[in-house]
C-alpha cells in the first residue's frame, strides 16, 4: 500500500491550485479552491489568508481591473 496517500495535505494542494489558477486568469476556479484551502488551513492566519484571496478573486469577477 502507498504510505504517502496518507500523508496527503489538503491545504497545500488546493491553495497551490487556487495561486495557479489566479495566475492564468481562472478566478472562478481560484475562488472556489481558496475556499477549500480555507476548510483545510493549519491556523488562523491561513484560514484568513484564503478567505482574503476568495475574497479578491470574487470582487475581480465582478468588477475588473
Amino acid at each position: 500500500m502507498n504510505k504517502n496517500i496518507n500523508n496527503f495535505n489538503r491545504f497545500k494542494y488546493y491553495s497551490e491550485q487556487a495561486a495557479k489558477n489566479e495566475r492564468c486568469g481562472e478566478l472562478q476556479d481560484a475562488k472556489e479552491q481558496w475556499a477549500i484551502a480555507e476548510l483545510n488551513a493549519p491556523g488562523v492566519k491561513n484560514r484568513e489568508w484564503c478567505k482574503y484571496r476568495a475574497k479578491f478573486c470574487e470582487r475581480v469577477l465582478s468588477k475588473p481591473f
